[in-house]
C-alpha cells in the first residue's frame, strides 16, 4: 500500500525502479557513512552548542538550554549546506560542457529536462547527511516542546491558547497549531536547500562565462549571507524593534529563507509570540505554506533551466 502510494505521488525519474536514479545511488556513499556523518554533525553541533551555552546565565529548564545553544551552530549549518548545494548546483551544466555531453543532452526537452532533475535530486543525496542532522536536531526541538505541552495535563496549550492575540476560540484549536509549528519546524529547511540547488542550476544553464556566472553565485550566495545574518541579529540582540504585522512578516520570511524560524523552537518563545505578534497563532500554518511554495519555485526554476538551455 505505502510503496502503491509512494509511485503514485512521485515522477517516473524519481521511484525506485528508475534505472537512473539507481545508478545515482549507486554513485552516492552508503549508509554506514552516512550515519557516521549524520553522528559526526550533531556531535559538532552539540558541542558548540555546550560551549556556547557554559558561557551564558543558566536558563530555567534543559529544553531551554538545548534550544538557545545548539541555535547559531544550527543556523550555521542549515546556511553553510545552503550555500554547498547553491555552488554545486552552479557547476552542474558547466560539469556538462566539460564532459561534451551537454550538447547531446539538450537536443530535445525531455532528455535535458530529466538530466538537470536527476543533478538536482544528486545533490540532495550528497548533502542528505547535513540534511538529515539539521532534521533530527529539529526533531529534538519538536520533542521537548511536546513535554512541555503536555506537562501539567495539557493546561500550559490552554492558558497559551488563552494569551493569544487574538485569544483562540477554542483551547482545543491551540493542539493543531502547536503541530504545524512543529512540522513547520522540520520542512522550510529541507525547501530552502531544495530551492537553492535549483537555482544554482538555472544560473548555470543561463550563463555560460565562467567568470560571470561566479559573479552571480557570489552576489546572490552573500545577498543570502546577509539575510541570514540580519535575521540572526534581530532575534539575539534585538538591534531591530518590530512590532505587529511587520513583524510576523518578518518571522516568515526569515523561517523561510533565513532561518529564524528556528525561534518557534521552544514553546515559551512560542507562546510569547502569540501573545505579543496579532495572529501569529497562524505562524506554523503560514511556514507551511510558505515551504510549499519554495518547492513549487525549485520545481519550476528547473523547469526554467530545462527550457533556457544554451
Amino acid at each position: 500500500m505505502i510503496n502503491a502510494l509512494r509511485d503514485w505521488l512521485l515522477p517516473g525519474w524519481a521511484r525506485r525502479d528508475s534505472a537512473l536514479l539507481r545508478y545515482l545511488l549507486v554513485k552516492t556513499s552508503g549508509w554506514r557513512g552516512t550515519a557516521l556523518q549524520v553522528i559526526g554533525w550533531l556531535a559538532l553541533v552539540g558541542i558548540v552548542a555546550w560551549q556556547l551555552e557554559a558561557h551564558q546565565p543558566s536558563a530555567t529548564n534543559l529544553g531551554r538550554r538545548i534550544w538557545r545553544g545548539s541555535q547559531l551552530p544550527l543556523l550555521a549549518l542549515q546556511t553553510g549546506t545552503w550555500l554547498v548545494a547553491f555552488v554545486l548546483g552552479g557547476a552542474t551544466v558547466g560539469r556538462l560542457r566539460s564532459r561534451k555531453t551537454w550538447d547531446s543532452l539538450r537536443a530535445t526537452e525531455a532528455g535535458v529536462t530529466l538530466s538537470l532533475r536527476l543533478r538536482w535530486l544528486g545533490i540532495l543525496l550528497r548533502l542528505r547527511a547535513p540534511i538529515a542532522a539539521i532534521l533530527l536536531w529539529r526533531l529534538l526541538y519538536c520533542f521537548g516542546m511536546w513535554v512541555e505541552l503536555t506537562a501539567l495535563g495539557g493546561h500550559h496549550g490552554a492558558m497559551l491558547a488563552l494569551q493569544a492575540t487574538p485569544p483562540l476560540p477554542s483551547p482545543w484549536l491551540a493542539l493543531p497549531l502547536f503541530a504545524a509549528s512543529m512540522t513547520a519546524l522540520l520542512l522550510p529547511p529541507l525547501s530552502m536547500i531544495s530551492l537553492g540547488a535549483a537555482l544554482g542550476i538555472l544560473l548555470s544553464a543561463l550563463i555560460r562565462g565562467s567568470l560571470f556566472a561566479a559573479l552571480a553565485q557570489i552576489i546572490i550566495a552573500s545577498a543570502q549571507l546577509l539575510w541570514t545574518a540580519a535575521g540572526a541579529l534581530q532575534f539575539n540582540f534585538a538591534w531591530l524593534e518590530l512590532r505587529g504585522e511587520t513583524q510576523f512578516a518578518w518571522l516568515l520570511l526569515h523561517g523561510a529563507l533565513g532561518d529564524w524560524g528556528l525561534s518557534l523552537g521552544h514553546l515559551s518563545n512560542l507562546g510569547e509570540l502569540w501573545a505579543t505578534v496579532p495572529h501569529s497563532a497562524g505562524v506554523g500554518i503560514a511556514l507551511l505554506c510558505l515551504a510549499l511554495l519554495q518547492a513549487v519555485a525549485a520545481d519550476g526554476l528547473l523547469g526554467l533551466a530545462a527550457r533556457f538551455h544554451l
